[in-house]
């Protein structure tokens, strides 16, 4: 359903593989580094494998209910290290009726506002619907038929990891070289084992 950066993958793979490698406690170990060599250390993981050992066994869970937690949780997981800030994406919900123009990417709330998209994935059981608009800035729209629940999100939401292992088909290359799903409940709940 979604664009797949294969950095993504590794990276996140083998970031916990290292946090793992350190007891879960990572910044034990950055504690005796200069911030900028962190800093190096970690994007480093998005382009050399280390072959971190596995163990324990990690798992991820991403979930739709964690979409409308992203706020907290992308601007934690955005935190720059040597500024010690983060980035809020951008994140709405959906609260007002209205119906999707799937053919021209827009959304039409009752009481007349449109709103162009950028681009959408409508997912209901088992199925992931998906269609960008790439001449449009407007935001992406992640709904969910099966629960009837929307947001209207930036970039930064529909590329994230939180996103991505949700909804990406668990069998394609990407995926399945960094992590095995060990139970199916889409479009609700995943979980992976990190291989």
């Amino acid at each position: 359903c979604i664009t797949v950066y294969k950095f993504d993958f590794i990276y996140i793979n083998q970031f916990i593989k290292y946090s793992a490698s350190k007891d879960g406690v990572p910044s034990n170990a950055w504690g005796k580094m200069k911030a900028e060599d962190v800093v190096k250390l970690i994007y480093s993981f998005g382009s050399k494998d280390y072959g971190f050992k596995n163990r324990p066994k990690q798992y991820i869970v991403t979930s739709w209910s964690d979409v409308r937690l992203a706020y907290w949780i992308l601007y934690y997981g955005s935190c720059n290290l040597l500024t010690g800030q983060g980035v809020h994406p951008n994140i709405s919900t959906l609260s007002t009726a209205f119906n999707l123009d799937k053919e021209n990417g827009r959304i039409h709330f009752v009481g007349g506002q449109t709103v162009p998209l950028s681009g959408y994935d409508v997912v209901s059981q088992r199925v992931c619907e998906s269609k960008m608009f790439p001449n449009s800035a407007g935001p992406y729209l992640l709904f969910n038929q099966h629960v009837d629940q929307g947001y209207l999100v930036d970039d930064m939401v529909r590329q994230s990891l939180l996103s991505k292992l949700m909804l990406i088909n668990p069998a394609s290359p990407e995926v399945k070289n960094r992590f095995k799903l060990v139970y199916e409940g889409f479009p609700m709940v995943r979980v992976y084992e990190v291989i």
